[in-house]
């Protein structure tokens, strides 16, 4: 292993264990709830309540190809 990708490891490692610890506190409370946690990205979640549905246009987004869901007004629930 190379002194660069010796460095990349070591930021991402880094970067890692500073998004586990800026998010431990509400992660811990949505998984107290029972809600979801998704991780798109470093240092973005997205929690979801499995006890609201999802709007099916927008598969619980808020937003299509077109912008903001028309069907749910970018709330991500489906009406009832």
């Amino acid at each position: 292993m190379d002194a660069n990708n010796l460095a990349l490891n070591w930021r991402r490692s880094l970067l890692d264990l500073l998004d586990e610890w800026i998010f431990a506190a509400l992660d811990r409370h949505a998984r107290c709830q029972g809600w979801e946690i998704r991780r798109p990205a470093p240092f973005i979640r997205v929690y979801r309540n499995p006890a609201v549905g999802r709007c099916r246009a927008c598969a619980g987004e808020g937003f299509d190809d077109r912008g903001l869901c028309r069907a749910c007004l970018g709330s991500g629930r489906g009406r009832p």
